[in-house]
């Protein structure tokens, strides 16, 4: 019954919970959805996701996709919000496959 369930949410994923109000674009629906799991209210996510959406704006800068060093930047950012280097890395590259960024 949970893979049905899954399987349904996948391919009609609008019939799944429906985001909060606050995320209201495809970026910040991809940072909500992609935090870890230990972050289990859904307060705390919404406040770290706008967290880190804000971060990451401030932070990057023009082509920062093409330098290591403006990588690093943003990568570092997103690691002081976030409780663990692996959970950066992981957070990093979907932020680096956004293309609101």
């Amino acid at each position: 019954a949970e893979l049905v369930a899954l399987a349904k949410q996948v391919t009609n994923p609008e019939q799944g919970t429906p985001p909060p109000p606050e995320i209201n674009t495809p970026v910040l629906g991809a940072l909500f959805a992609n935090l870890p799991e230990h972050y289990d209210s859904e307060e705390i996510r919404v406040a770290k996701t706008v967290a880190l959406d804000s971060a990451i704006r401030d932070t990057k800068k023009a082509d920062w996709r093409e330098n290591r060093f403006k990588q690093r930047e943003v990568r570092n950012v997103i690691r002081s919000l976030l409780e663990s280097d692996e959970d950066a890395d992981k957070m990093f590259e979907i932020v680096r496959a956004q293309d609101e960024y």
